[in-house]
């Protein structure tokens, strides 16, 4: 899910425009099931992950690159 959803920049760009929301719950589960131990991406897979979902959060807010929409 990691590689196809949030790795592959393309994919995860159409994603976040298409559906942000849901997008940002995959990204929030995948993190959670790292923090519970059910799965072991490495440092920097789970660092992508983060900042991705850091990002979604971001869209959702309406704050883009530090600067908030009005």
């Amino acid at each position: 899910i990691t590689e196809t959803f949030v790795l592959d920049e393309q994919m995860r760009e159409r994603l976040a425009e298409l559906n942000p929301s849901a997008t940002a719950n995959v990204a929030n589960r995948l993190i959670e099931a790292s923090e519970r131990q059910y799965w072991k991406p490495s440092p920097q897979d789970l660092a992508k992950l983060q900042q991705f979902a850091d990002e979604l959060e971001d869209r959702l807010e309406g704050v883009y690159q530090g600067v908030a929409i009005s």
